[in-house]
Parts: structure tokens; C-alpha cells; sequence
């Protein structure tokens, strides 16, 4: 694990090492190996925020009926959460089958023919390293490639933001819905002027709704900018 700061999480601080020994260490030597901690560490931020998305969809499905039912007033932020998360997830799913398919397996099968055509031990050497030198280009991870690099970090921290205001929104409307439940069970079919609906964060003027809106446009204007930056590096 690396060493983690305060209000760091598992996902943060989590590395996978392996430890090599005679002869292989040869060929991928401690120096190869840091390069593929950096590379899993990248490739694991993927994953975390493609997980964080799904754990999003999965909360907001056992919403739907609660909303629709109970809680009208939140139709329209969870409307803009749904805009926001499909092309939150369209972005992740189409990096991470670049990185799988035209990464990752792509250099994989130049490695194997490279290894394949060696007769020799520096060949062996030179095969695998020219397989790091392909992935870290292609995967925005060689030195050339930090501002790309810092913009798709930029875009993960938005995600994972993201995550968090959904994970409250769900939460707010779980503990509104329990108390519309509580309220019904009283015998009161609606709110009466006497007894107004209290105040909710869920609603078009409410604190999530301003956070929400925050972070689709911070996507949005990243978006913009890694795309711009993708087309200056192809030029």
C-alpha cells in the first residue's frame, strides 16, 4: 500500500507489487516494476470511478418508485443527475475499452511477437521494454503526456464528487421518504397550510441541487479541455 494522508481511502492508498526473483527479475527489473505500480495505479482510478458510477445507477434504480410516489419535489434533481451520470459513464466505459482493447491488448500482442522472434537475452530485455513504452503513450502516462494526465485526473475527482452528492441525495431522500410514510400513516393524506413540507435539500432551489449543477458544468468545461488537449497532442 502506498502511505495514505488524512481522509484518504482504501481506493487511494490500495498498490499491487509483485516481487520477482532469478532469472525474471532480469528482464523486468525493480525499476520495470515501478513503472507497472504507476500504471495500476492509473488503470485502478478507472475502475474506481467506473464502480462509483455503477453504485450510482444501482441507488438511484431503488429511488425511482420512492420519487415518482412520494417525493415530487425531487423529480428534477434526480432528472439532472441521470443526464449527468450517463455521460459521466459513456466517457469511462469508451476509455476503459481504449485502455483494455487498443492498449493494453494491442501492446500484448506486440509483446508476444517480439518475445517470439528474440534468439537472444537483450532482445528479451528489449521486447518488454519497448511493451512499457508502448502502454505508457498510449495511456497518457509518459512524462510528454502529464498535462493529459492531470486533465483525466481533473475529470476522476469530478466523478468521484459527483458520487458523493448522489450518495447524500439518496440518503436525504430516503429520510424524507420514511417521514412522508410516518406522515401518511398519521392519516394526513398532504401537507396542510398549517403544517407546511418542511424545507428539503431535494428541492429546485436546495443546496444539492446547487452542487449538482457545480458539477455538470466542471465536467462539461473538463470534457472540453481534454478533448482539446487530445487534438493538439494528434497534431
Amino acid at each position: 500500500m502506498f502511505l495514505g494522508c488524512l481522509g484518504e481511502e482504501g481506493w487511494d492508498v490500495f498498490a499491487l507489487h509483485y516481487k520477482l526473483q532469478a532469472p525474471l527479475n532480469t528482464v523486468i527489473p525493480d525499476a520495470a516494476m515501478a513503472e507497472y505500480l504507476q500504471m495500476f495505479s492509473f488503470l485502478f482510478k478507472v475502475k474506481r470511478v467506473e464502480y462509483s458510477l455503477s453504485t450510482c445507477w444501482g441507488r438511484d434504480m431503488n429511488l425511482v418508485h420512492l420519487i415518482s410516489n412520494k417525493l415530487p419535489h425531487a423529480v428534477a434533481i434526480m432528472h439532472r443527475g441521470n443526464l449527468v451520470r450517463s455521460q459521466m459513464i459513456h466517457f469511462t466505459t469508451n476509455l476503459h475499452n481504449y485502455i483494455m482493447f487498443e492498449v493494453l491488448d494491442g501492446s500484448w500482442h506486440s509483446l508476444v511477437k517480439d518475445v517470439t522472434n528474440a534468439t537472444h537475452l537483450d532482445a528479451l530485455i528489449d521486447a518488454h521494454y519497448g511493451y512499457l513504452e508502448r502502454i505508457k503513450a498510449n495511456a497518457f502516462i509518459l512524462d510528454a503526456n502529464q498535462e493529459l494526465l492531470r486533465a483525466l485526473k481533473g475529470i476522476f475527482d469530478t466523478i468521484l464528487t459527483f458520487s458523493k452528492v448522489q450518495e447524500a441525495i439518496y440518503t436525504t431522500a430516503v429520510r424524507e421518504g420514511q417521514l412522508v410514510n410516518r406522515h401518511e400513516r398519521l392519516g394526513k393524506v398532504a401537507w396542510t397550510g398549517t403544517e407546511e413540507r418542511p424545507t428539503s435539500a431535494l428541492d429546485a432551489t436546495g443546496a444539492l441541487v446547487r452542487q449538482m449543477h457545480t458539477i455538470a458544468t466542471d465536467f462539461q468545461t473538463q470534457m472540453v479541455s481534454f478533448l482539446d488537449l487530445l487534438k493538439q497532442q494528434a497534431l
